[in-house]
């Protein structure tokens, strides 16, 4: 380890649960190169996490909220919730990221809150896929290709209204 990296461990050991025999040096990573773990990018490692898993919580709340809310609400034959999710999903997505492209509106903690703990949590690609599926099993072909073709359409157009939207802002 370098002088610097050990003078901040000497100074912040304390802080964690390992006792200072057990610091890790070093471990074994992509094809057998050793790779250096220290405190500070360890603690830095688990305050994203963390972030993320805020974000995506939130995310994955409202998801639900929105899909429940519009599924009772509005009476389409297709997943309406879903579909209604994963545009304004997509929308968010594409206005976050180009504000934070600008510079000064979202520093990296805010997009690992918002964009990927937040929109990751709130979009549901992976509820989509599941739903096209089962109208495949069912038989449900028109609704299936309308329900896919739409949901991916409006998707990309919703994340570039939302780069465009960023620029009133």
């Amino acid at each position: 380890m370098q002088s610097q990296e050990m003078a901040i461990l000497r100074r912040t050991y304390h802080h964690f649960w390992l006792p200072r025999a057990k610091i890790p040096r070093a471990v074994t990573g992509i094809r057998g190169k050793r790779v250096t773990l220290s405190r500070q990018f360890m603690k830095e490692m688990i305050k994203q996490l963390l972030l993320v898993g805020l974000g995506g919580g939130a995310g994955s709340m409202l998801r639900y909220l929105t899909s429940w809310f519009v599924e009772r609400h509005l009476c389409w034959h297709a997943p309406s919730g879903t579909f209604i999710v994963n545009v304004a999903g997509c929308f968010l997505v594409g206005l976050l990221a180009a504000l934070s492209a600008r510079g000064g509106v979202l520093g990296e903690e805010g997009r690992l809150l918002f964009i990927t703990g937040f929109c990751g949590g709130y979009t549901t690609f992976s509820t989509f896929s599941a739903e096209n599926v089962t109208l495949l099993h069912e038989g449900n072909y028109v609704l299936l290709g309308l329900y896919a073709a739409c949901s991916l359409v409006t998707g990309a157009g919703a994340v570039w209204l939302g780069s465009l939207a960023a620029r009133h802002f």
